[in-house]
C-alpha cells in the first residue's frame, strides 16, 4: 500500500527513466527514511482522506494506523492523513464507489464483498478455500475450527474445550 500511496504523489513529466531514481526525482530501491524525506523536501504537503474499519486507537486498528504514521514520517510530513474511523465514510462494500466518486483518496477494497463486480476474484476465492467464505457463514466457520465438531469424535489438539 505504501507504493501505492506514494506513486499517487508522483507527478509525471518529460527526460529521466522511470523507475532510476535520481534521474526520475524519486529514490532507489531500499532508501532510507533520509534519503525519503530528502525526496519529499520540495513536494507540497497533502492530506488524503482515509479510514479504516477499527475504532481509533483500538488493537484491532493498530495496524492501519501505525502503517499512515510511517507513512507521514518518512515523507517529513509531507502526506498526512485525514483519516475516518469505523468505516464512517463508507460501508466495506462501497470502498471501491468511495475511491471512484472522490470521498476516499486511499482505501482497502475487499472483492469478496462483491462478487458479482469482482467475479475472477470471487472465483478465486471460492475455488481456494474449502469453507464458505461469506460474511456471516464464514466467520463462524473460520473461528470454529477449534471445538470438537459432532462429526468428530475427539477434539482438535488446539483446543481444550471439550462438549457434552
Amino acid at each position: 500500500m505504501g507504493a501505492l500511496v506514494l506513486a499517487g504523489c508522483a507527478e509525471g513529466g518529460t527526460g529521466g527513466t522511470a523507475g532510476t531514481g535520481s534521474q526520475s526525482g524519486g529514490v532507489e530501491y531500499g532508501a532510507t527514511k533520509e534519503q525519503y524525506r530528502a525526496a519529499f523536501a520540495d513536494v507540497d504537503p497533502i492530506t488524503l482522506r482515509t479510514q479504516t474499519p477499527a475504532p481509533k486507537g483500538s488493537a484491532t486498528g493498530k495496524n492501519v494506523e501505525d502503517y499512515l504514521a510511517a507513512i507521514t514520517e518518512w515523507s517529513d510530513g509531507k502526506i498526512k492523513f485525514d483519516v475516518q474511523y469505523s468505516n464512517a465514510v463508507a460501508p466495506p462494500a462501497e470502498i471501491d464507489d468511495a475511491l471512484r466518486d472522490g470521498r476516499l483518496d486511499l482505501g482497502q477494497v475487499l472483492p469478496i464483498y462483491e462478487p458479482a463486480e469482482y467475479p475472477a476474484n470471487a472465483a478465486l476465492i471460492s475455488t481456494s478455500f474449502v469453507s464458505d467464505q461469506s460474511v456471516v457463514v464464514g466467520t463462524l466457520q473460520s473461528n470454529a475450527w477449534p471445538w470438537r465438531s459432532p462429526r468428530t469424535s475427539r477434539p482438535s489438539p488446539r483446543s481444550s474445550r471439550t462438549t457434552a
